[in-house]
C-alpha cells in the first residue's frame, strides 16, 4: 500500500468498501509479513453466512481454512 500512489489508493479503497458493504470481511497483509512469497498488495475477502462456528482450522501452508 506504501508504494501507490494516491488516486491508486482512493480506488483500492473504493473497491475495498464495495465488497465491505456487500457482507464481506477484508484481510490483507502488512508489507513485512513473513508468510509472504513476493512483493505485492495481498488481500482476501472473506464471506461467511454470520453464523457462530463451532470450530475452525487455520494451517499457515498452502494457506487454507476449514470451517463448520
Amino acid at each position: 500500500m506504501a508504494n501507490l500512489s494516491d488516486e491508486e489508493k482512493i480506488d483500492y479503497m473504493n473497491q475495498v468498501a464495495r465488497f465491505e458493504s456487500s457482507g464481506y470481511s477484508i484481510y490483507a497483509r502488512a508489507q513485512g509479513s513473513k508468510t509472504r512469497s513476493m512483493i505485492h498488495q495481498h488481500t482476501h475477502l472473506i464471506k461467511i453466512d454470520g453464523k457462530t462456528k463451532k470450530w475452525l482450522i487455520f494451517l499457515q501452508k498452502p494457506h487454507i481454512v476449514i470451517t463448520r
